[in-house]
């Protein structure tokens, strides 16, 4: 195999606010097909959350 990550990321994605509720992530989730979203604190990359880190967090609630 060989390419660059360049020819296979995704370029369309979307920012989550850290402090965003996880109810309109959930939302967020439900309407793309995306599985994951970086999410950010004052303009900084903090992580990445995925469907199954939504799904945990509902199961804890």
């Amino acid at each position: 195999m060989s390419g660059k990550v360049s020819e296979y990321m995704t370029t369309d994605t979307f920012k989550i606010d850290a402090q965003a509720s996880i109810v309109d992530l959930a939302e967020k989730f439900h309407k793309s097909s995306v599985r994951s979203f970086p999410v950010f604190q004052d303009g900084e990359l903090v992580g990445v959350i995925s469907r199954v880190d939504v799904l945990r967090a509902f199961v804890t609630i």
